[in-house]
C-alpha cells in the first residue's frame, strides 16, 4: 500500500525562517534557521492544545508526543509536523 506520508516534505520551509526536520519524526525534532535565538518555542496539538513550550533550541524531545499532527510555532512563525 502507499504510504500516506510518502507526499509529505523531507523539511518544510517556512518564510525562509526555520526548516524542520525529519519530518515525519519520532523522537527529536532538529529546528534549524531560526534568526531570533531568543524567541519561545511552542508546539501545539492539531486542536489547538498547547503541550511543550521552552526556549528556542535547535534539539526537541518529542518522544512523549502521541502519533499525530502537530504545530511549531517560534515567535509568529508557525510550521507543521507529523509525529509517527
Amino acid at each position: 500500500s502507499k504510504n500516506p506520508f510518502s507526499t509529505v516534505n523531507e523539511n518544510i520551509f517556512l518564510n525562509d525562517s526555520f526548516s524542520i526536520s525529519p519530518n515525519p519524526v519520532s523522537d527529536y525534532l532538529i529546528i534549524n534557521n531560526v534568526s531570533a535565538n531568543n524567541q519561545k518555542l511552542q508546539i501545539f496539538s492539531a486542536l489547538g492544545i498547547k503541550l511543550i513550550e521552552t526556549e528556542y533550541k535547535e534539539k526537541i524531545d518529542v518522544s512523549s508526543l502521541a502519533p499525530g499532527v502537530y504545530f511549531i510555532r517560534i515567535g509568529d512563525r508557525v510550521g507543521k509536523f507529523v509525529k509517527l
